[in-house]
């Protein structure tokens, strides 16, 4: 199974080197909204660092934390920032309670990764809470996706999210871009899945996450520093997937009868 695992790494390395240096070019740093400044030594350029895990779900969070504590503040600092900006502190607050309610009740096994993280970061000296690691994940549905009207009443937060992500006008629409192939659209007929990562406004610290969990298939993926998977990743069962934001009218989606696109 390791070798399975060692041969997944690098692929899928290979597929993320090229789709991060091509997300670098031409960077509009115009629309920035971000109250603090990274810290330095934070900064990770070049190949993603590869991070290796195992055991249970808190461990794994925690072991995490321990070798990119720096990068999840990083990230911390650029999506709160981002987000108070936009939609202001209560109303991020009221969020996060209100996607904590919905991962306590039905995602226990993220909430340890998400703690062993937030611990594994308090030891490193980055005194960052679940809640707010947890909001790194739910950035992209938080900036690009938030909803008007009512908190569901069954989460208890009151008030109305008057703000929606429709009401938002950035200066640039993007999205990703992924891809799946097999049959002849490749060399050797195995299926090839990738993504990338065009989002050049809030382009956060990446890392590559090898993970051999005490239950499950061990998997990989590569998303932002306090994630524990982002838009893409794959596992030693064979799943692979990919993921992107979809804002694209269906006409210009591309497809083929042995290469679909979208």
């Amino acid at each position: 199974m390791r070798r399975i695992m060692k041969g997944c790494v690098f692929i899928f390395s290979l597929i993320m080197i090229f789709g991060i240096s091509g997300c670098g070019d031409d960077v509009d740093n115009t629309y920035n909204y971000y109250t603090q400044e990274p810290e330095e030594e934070a900064l990770h350029e070049g190949m993603p660092q590869v991070v290796v895990v195992s055991g249970s779900d808190y461990e794994m969070g925690y072991q995490c934390a321990q070798q990119i504590a720096p990068l999840i503040w990083d990230n911390h600092v650029l999506t709160w920032g981002a987000l108070v900006a936009t939609y202001g502190e209560e109303a991020v607050l009221k969020d996060a309670q209100v996607w904590a309610y919905y991962w306590y009740e039905y995602d226990p096994s993220f909430k340890d990764w998400v703690e062993g993280m937030s611990d594994g970061c308090k030891e490193q000296g980055y005194d960052l809470s679940p809640l707010e690691i947890l909001m790194i994940s739910l950035y992209p549905t938080t900036m690009w996706g938030r909803p008007p009207g009512p908190y569901p009443p069954e989460t208890g937060v009151q008030g109305v999210a008057q703000v929606s992500a429709d009401s938002v006008d950035p200066p640039e629409k993007h999205s990703c871009t992924s891809f799946s192939a097999t049959g002849t659209a490749t060399t050797d007929g195995n299926p090839v899945v990738a993504v990338t990562k065009m989002v050049p406004m809030e382009t956060m610290q990446c890392f590559i996450l090898v993970a051999f969990p005490d239950d499950g298939p061990s998997f990989t993926t590569c998303g932002q520093a306090g994630q524990v998977s982002a838009n893409s990743g794959l596992n030693s069962a064979g799943f692979a997937m990919a993921i992107e934001l979809g804002r694209l009218s269906p006409k210009h989606l591309m497809y083929s009868s042995d290469c679909p696109l979208q």
